[in-house]
């Protein structure tokens, strides 16, 4: 997961390490706050309170930026959209391809062309 979004320093949220590792171990899966929360021994309210400070987003929008930027990765390595959401954790393509737009600022296929037309320049020039 190079170049993903990653936790904040352990020493700046050492009661949040529990839920930094399962995120990291399952972000392409449901889950829920909860579980999130009993992994690190607190209830949800506190624990939401506690992510929002420490990473500046909820558990979700942190979940949902980990998975994009993973499929990012996925689709310039080739991957087709559909394999890349699905291997993501996305589930609805609707859902992915909102997502993706609010993070990059298009949708997947327009990254995907533009990743193809830089290559292709990049190859001309050399």
């Amino acid at each position: 997961m190079s170049g993903l979004l990653r936790p904040v320093p352990n020493d700046q949220s050492p009661a949040l390490d529990a839920a930094f590792t399962l995120i990291r171990r399952r972000f392409t899966e449901k889950l829920p706050l909860d579980a999130l929360a009993a992994a690190c021994q607190m209830d949800k309210f506190t624990f939401l309170r506690a992510f929002k400070k420490a990473t500046g987003r909820t558990p979700c929008a942190y979940i949902a930026r980990l998975r994009v930027e993973h499929a990012s990765a996925l689709i310039a390595a080739g991957r087709p959209l559909t394999q890349a959401a699905l291997e993501s954790g996305f589930y609805d393509q609707s859902h992915f391809i909102r997502a993706f737009k609010r993070h990059y600022g298009r949708t997947p296929k327009t990254f995907r062309i533009g990743l193809d037309n830089h290559l292709l320049i990049n190859s001309i020039s050399c």
